[in-house]
């Protein structure tokens, strides 16, 4: 197999083992250990809450990877129909 691939079935620690047999018979073993995080969690929340034509609103996005949670702040702008975001 060329391109060797496998899907894990889901977050934990996995020990990888991949063997390889040349043409001449000859066999080498390679092994590892992998860990999968789980998925992160992502929450943004839009200040106002109540969004009306021609207004702004600033959106806090809270991402918790693997218990450390990351914050940032963006402030989308509406610029011909078109929706830019600043930071």
């Amino acid at each position: 197999m060329a391109s060797p691939q496998h899907i894990y079935p889901g977050p934990g620690t996995y020990t990888v083992t991949l063997t390889v047999v040349t043409p001449e018979g000859c066999t080498v073993v390679n092994t590892a250990t992998v860990t999968i995080q789980p998925k992160p969690i992502v929450t943004i929340t839009p200040n106002p809450v109540t969004i009306c034509p021609g207004t702004s609103v600033t959106l806090t996005a809270s991402i918790n990877a693997n218990g450390n949670t990351m914050c940032s702040t963006f402030l989308p702008i509406l610029f011909n129909g078109i929706i830019m975001v600043t930071r």
